[in-house]
Order: structure tokens, then sequence, then C-alpha cells
């Protein structure tokens, strides 16, 4: 397809998911999560955004009726374990990174584990909901990790997980100009390509969704600024957009409201830049 940031882009001609290949060692990857943990997840203003009350509003609505136990794969700082809690869930996390967890081991007392996700071997049918926000476009192996969240689940238990929509009407537009195409990512899935991994691996997918839009970086990126990547200070930019859209007072009330329409229009249509997934054990 195309190369960029020195990765090959590929899509399989049977399927057509699209994917880096080769896939980054994992040394690479470790070294690369302690430096996000470091530079991106524990600024200071990416912690008071994850932080927010309302942060997790829309991924906590994907679980209508859901209770117990709850681990979240890729917990970072553990936001989301809080929000769970906060929400009534008995909620643990685990993640890779040992300063991401460190924040919420250390200053909010949170349960989360430090490790890979297969190597800690947490007993089988533990979880009633297993979670991955933003983790499986970031894995050499997804399979392994879907794997391995069916034999945590209890019966009937769920999987939820969100991923950058591959068919997005940023990515339809933008293709490799896209800022959040590049080598931090390996994997990008579309909803056919979603749900067919989801099935591989015996789930039921219950609902596929689309949300969030940004229009200002889409209008960045659109005159060429998203070339090289989404560097962390790009990133924090961009997250600083997003809070004045989503919390802003003002004259940012309008055109919040604006924006909430075209997100639902774009969620609609399933163009939204976010793919959200629900399944069944």
């Amino acid at each position: 397809m195309f190369t960029k940031q020195l990765a090959t882009f590929v899509q399989c001609t049977n399927c057509t998911f699209v994917f880096i290949n080769p896939r980054p060692s994992a040394a690479w990857l470790a070294q690369r999560y302690q430096y996000y943990a470091a530079a991106y997840f524990t600024n200071r203003s990416k912690l008071a955004s994850d932080f927010q009350t309302e942060r997790y509003d829309f991924e906590l609505a994907l679980l209508p009726g859901a209770r117990g136990t709850l681990l979240d794969v890729g917990c970072a700082t553990g936001s989301f374990v809080a929000a769970a809690r906060a929400a009534g869930f008995d909620a643990r996390g685990i993640d890779i990174s040992v300063e991401s967890t460190r924040y919420g081991r250390e200053v909010l007392d949170l349960p989360l584990d430090v490790g890979d996700l297969y190597d800690r071997q947490y007993p089988s049918e533990t979880f009633d909901v297993v979670t991955l926000w933003a983790t499986l476009e970031h894995l050499p192996d997804p399979n392994r990790f879907l794997s391995e969240a069916r034999r945590l689940l209890v019966p009937g238990g769920r999987i939820a997980f969100s991923v950058p929509n591959h068919a997005s009407l940023t990515q339809r537009v933008l293709g490799r100009r896209d800022r959040y195409v590049g080598i931090d990512h390996v994997n990008y899935f579309t909803a056919s390509t979603a749900r067919r991994i989801l099935d591989r691996h015996g789930f039921s997918t219950k609902t596929i969704r689309t949300g969030r839009f940004s229009p200002v970086v889409f209008w960045q990126d659109l005159r060429g600024r998203g070339s090289d990547g989404a560097s962390v200070e790009r990133q924090l930019a961009d997250q600083r957009v997003t809070d004045q859209f989503k919390y802003g007072q003002g004259i940012v009330v309008a055109a919040r409201v604006a924006h909430a329409v075209v997100t639902r229009v774009l969620s609609a249509a399933r163009l939204g830049s976010m793919l959200y997934v629900v399944g069944n054990r």
C-alpha cells in the first residue's frame, strides 16, 4: 500500500485487514510504551482529561446491565478502572507499563497489575467483563489477547473494545495523511474485520458503533500536518482541543452542539473516527 515513518503498510487480499508488516519487535514496543508512559499518559493535562468525571460515559453506556468483576487491559494510569469502580464494578486493570500504572496504584490506590496479560495467568472464568480500550491497534498479535480474554470471561461474559475506525470519513478522505496512521498503530480495523476477529475466537458480536470526530485535526491533516504521524506533543494538543469542545463554556457551547450533530450523523453512517465493539462469550 505505502510506507510511512519507515513502516510498510499492507492489506490482506482475502479479508481486507490492514496492518504493518514486518511487525515491531517486543523489545521495541516495550521501549515505546515506557516512553509514552513518561511523556504522555502521566502528563498533567492528560491526567486531568482522563480523570474527568464524564470521560468514560460513552464506554460505560456500551455495557448496560453489566455488573460484577471487570478487567481493563491496557489500563495505563487506571482512569477507566476508576470510572468503572465508581459505576459499581469490581474493577481492576493490567498494563505493561510500570510508570503508567504507578500513578493509579500509588496516588489513587487502584488495583492495577503490571505485566503482559498472557503471562499474568489470571484464573479461568474470573471476570464478567473484559475491556480493551484503544489497545488492540497496538498489539503485534491481537489474536493472542482475544483468546486469553475469552478464557478469562465467565460464560455469557462481555468483551468490549475500541480501535480507530479504518473505514471512517477521516480515513476515507485522508488516507496516509491521517496523523493516527503511523508506526504506533500496527493494526487497522473496520467493522467487518472487527466482527471477523471476534467470531474467530468464539464471541458473538452484540454491538458495533462508531463515534468521535475532530474537525480541527481533520482540517490540519487535510492540509498535510499529519504526514509525519502524531508526536506526543501533537497528541496532547489534540486532546486539549477535544476537551475544549467537551467541557468549554461560552461560545464553545454552540460549537459543541454543532459538533455533536455532525458526530451523530457520522456515527449513524458508521463513519466516526473510533470503532466500538461489544461481544458476548
